[in-house]
């Protein structure tokens, strides 16, 4: 029964692995947007998105 679980879990990270990585990606874009909109509030706007 473990051994089965295990497994599940292994296939549901490895199926959530390219959403979990594309999210980032993502994130990084919208982010690169919002600097080069507000160019003034760069390394603040940076800073929020690694404090999160």
């Amino acid at each position: 029964m473990g051994a089965v679980m295990g497994s599940k879990n292994l296939n549901a990270i490895s199926i959530n692995a390219p959403v979990i990585g594309y999210f980032p990606l993502l994130m990084n874009l919208n982010l690169a947007k919002f600097t080069h909109w507000k160019c003034s509030n760069g390394t603040q706007a940076s800073n929020y998105y690694w404090q999160l």
